[in-house]
């Protein structure tokens, strides 16, 4: 065993070393020491002693959390077998009901100093080699058994720190679990827990031969500024790939703002071509393969403005072969911003990790494609007011964790998430899947699936979560004009139509006056089944206006007002 774990270790150093050759500097969590003997003293017990290891303590808590109170009964020595050099503990010395947390002992004077803006590659083969861990996420702290990293960072004063929390699951370990620290000097981990929950409830001796071990990442490209970014233009589409926007085969999303990032202070990093034309285009940025893009908490990706119209550009986030780490927090797309999956690898290790979509934002699976979303119930796919999801032909996306729908009741956009499923689309929920809303009821938002041919499997969700999924079925003999809806109706200075289209095709929408005189026309992507378009409309004087949407096959109308 102690061969096959270390074996383990090389192989992961290997796979990092390729990553970036020459450039990695490595270092073990709490040291290469830690696993040495030492005669102590329980630390909330002092009349008992024992031998142990030099810089663990073995700890459970009272309400079944990692910073919870410590339950006094339990002084267990990390020592069982003594001959044996690294870490081993035995079950009859726990409650195997609750978690079991391994703490590793910083000596406050000497933290583990990081860089600012720099991506941290993790090497441990402890959990992995544990058959009975319950590895579910419904468990205090969003997740039964993995890794929690403490990095202390300055407070939203800047004058006192703080501590922010990473949680990497264990069953989502793979020798490219990574994280990227923040713009802060001065960032220490001060905290390094394993968290352990016992399925069967029995296991006899386990043992932890190495640390874990961290290997900071080099050749790094932090992206500040994607304004006048090289590519091509190709299709109708301006296409930039990695090699284009980055340096290097890693690349971070970068918070540069002199504010604290947070849910009230967003970095957007714009995104234009060069030269930055006159009219809204829209830009894929491709991840290819072998390249990692990773995102800093609080940063998210926008369309500049065009040069002479000041509508912004779509922006489309296409992963290609690469990988696409989300391991901190939440990365909002919004409006005409897109993430679009081919193939490749999209890495959620923490219950926190979330992609969020709305206000007309969607993930999807290209044709052909085939998207795991989140793996045993770890991780969320947001979806906020005018948020949905798009399956390509022949492709198919599997959500392995919580849908969380949320409503903006400032939004023009229903409370309700839409999508089609067309035929050859295949939507599947599978193990650790489910669905909530922000009410926490069936009054709250739905997910809303126009059934168009393609295939759907709920088994992998409870009762509750099938209730907040509405089924729409086509009728054949309804005209468009029937299915066509706007709100909010009257309108102020935007509005969304949904319209149902028989088939996907590209549509022609008009706006008319009273008087016939057209004073707004565009044209849209239709998909077969139920499209939310945003229409942006505030130079439209107050009155009665008509709005038609033509296709080849078909059109519709209806009416409203602007205020």
């Amino acid at each position: 065993m102690k061969t096959n774990s270390f074996t383990a270790l090389l192989n992961v150093c290997f796979v990092a070393f390729i990553l970036s050759p020459n450039q990695i500097f490595g270092q073990y969590i709490p040291g290469i020491d830690a696993f040495e003997a030492e005669d102590t003293v329980c630390i909330w017990d002092p009349s008992v002693e024992f031998t142990t290891t030099k810089s663990f303590t073995a700890y459970q808590t009272i309400d079944d959390t990692f910073n919870g109170p410590i339950d006094s009964n339990f002084c267990v020595s990390l020592r069982y077998e003594e001959d044996f050099s690294g870490m081993s503990f035995h079950s009859h010395d726990f409650d195997l009901s609750r978690s079991i947390y391994l703490r590793a002992d910083f000596d406050t004077n000497a933290l583990i100093p990081l860089q600012p803006d720099a991506v941290y590659q993790l090497a441990e083969n402890f959990l992995s080699s544990i058959p009975e861990l319950f590895r579910d996420p419904g468990c205090p702290d969003l997740m039964c058994s993995g890794l929690i990293l403490g990095i202390t960072i300055p407070d939203s004063t800047l004058t006192a720190d703080t501590t922010r929390w990473l949680f990497f699951s264990s069953d989502l370990y793979s020798p490219e679990m990574c994280y990227t620290t923040e713009k802060f000097e001065g960032q220490k981990i001060n905290a390094f827990i394993y968290k352990l929950t016992f399925d069967e409830g029995f296991f006899d001796v386990l043992r932890n031969f190495y640390p874990l071990f961290q290997m900071q990442m080099f050749d790094v490209t932090t992206i500040t500024d994607m304004n006048n970014i090289d590519g091509n233009f190709i299709g109708g589409l301006f296409i930039s790939h990695a090699y284009e926007f980055m340096n290097t085969q890693i690349g971070v999303l970068k918070y540069d703002e002199p504010t604290y990032p947070s849910t009230s202070n967003f970095d957007y990093i714009d995104v234009s071509p060069e030269p930055n034309p006159d009219e809204p285009v829209t830009i894929q940025l491709i991840i290819d393969e072998f390249n990692t893009l990773l995102a800093q908490p609080y940063v998210q990706l926008r369309g500049a403005q065009a040069a002479v119209d000041t509508s912004r550009h779509e922006v489309q986030l296409v992963n290609d072969g690469g990988i696409f780490c989300v391991s901190i927090a939440e990365i909002i797309f919004d409006g005409n911003t897109h993430y679009i999956f081919k193939k490749g690898k999209m890495d959620l290790y923490s219950p926190m990790s979330c992609l969020m979509f709305r206000n007309g934002a969607s993930i999807q699976v290209a044709d052909n494609g085939h998207l795991a979303y989140g793996k045993n119930g770890i991780g969320v796919l947001g979806l906020g007011s005018g948020g949905t999801i798009k399956i390509g032909k022949n492709a198919s996306l599997t959500i392995n964790n919580r849908i969380s729908i949320i409503k903006n009741p400032n939004s023009v956009y229903s409370g309700d998430i839409y999508m089609n499923l067309n035929k050859g689309s295949n939507l599947i929920f599978g193990q650790g899947a489910s669905i909530s809303n922000d009410e926490k009821s069936l009054n709250g938002g739905h997910l809303c699936i126009y059934m168009n041919g393609g295939e759907l499997d709920m088994s992998g969700l409870d009762d509750f979560s099938q209730e907040l999924i509405r089924l729409i079925y086509p009728e054949e003999e309804k005209t468009m004009s029937a299915n066509m809806h706007i709100y909010p109706n009257p309108v102020q200075n935007s509005f969304t139509i949904e319209i149902v289209a028989a088939e996907s095709s590209i549509g022609d929408i008009q706006i008319s006056g009273l008087n016939g005189a057209v004073v707004f026309t565009k044209k849209y992507e239709l998909d077969a089944g139920i499209n939310a378009i945003k229409i942006q409309i505030p130079d439209l004087q107050p009155g009665a206006y008509s709005i038609q949407c033509k296709t080849n096959t078909e059109s519709g109308s209806n009416s409203f007002v602007k205020l």
